[in-house]
């Protein structure tokens, strides 16, 4: 597979829409960017093949333009490092998705599965991860700093 740096996510966005209401599985998606059925469709979200330009412009511009913006990155303001849906810098545990939360264009799965398994975590388990996520980032900005400074990576 070609190794472009977004294809994470856009297999996570294109499994989002192929769960989206308008298609509700891979081989309506597939028939709708123009394959035969959802074959291919599958092994762009399975990381087999690539999700090219040409993909995310059918798809963007497929139904009247109704998904255009759909592989768009959110834009972020903090340092741009993200280790999991839980923020280690915010206060309080984090809040797991409403029961009747349905939308998940905004979380890969493994997330969202790290979503419902908190909603049954108890709040010291909760806060005991959230100590251990400040600490990896702790050492993680630390490597990122000792790395600028040898010229590694760009200041």
């Amino acid at each position: 597979m070609t190794k472009a740096p977004d294809q994470g996510w856009r297999r996570a966005r294109l499994a989002a829409l192929a769960e989206h209401e308008d298609f509700r599985g891979r081989a309506a998606l597939g028939r709708a960017i123009g394959y035969k059925d959802g074959a291919y469709v599958r092994q762009m979200i399975d990381g087999e093949r690539a999700i090219s330009e040409k993909t995310v412009t059918a798809i963007e511009t497929m139904r009247g333009g109704k998904f255009r913006g759909w592989f768009d990155k959110p834009e972020r303001e903090d340092d741009g490092i993200r280790f999991s849906v839980i923020d280690a810098t915010s206060d309080g545990p984090p809040a797991p998705p409403p029961p009747d939360f349905a939308d998940r264009r905004h979380a890969t799965d493994s997330d969202w599965a790290l979503l419902e398994d908190l909603r049954w975590l108890p709040a010291d388990e909760i806060e005991a991860l959230r100590a251990r996520a400040r600490k990896q980032r702790e050492i993680t900005l630390a490597q990122i700093e000792r790395l600028k400074a040898e010229g590694k990576i760009p200041k």
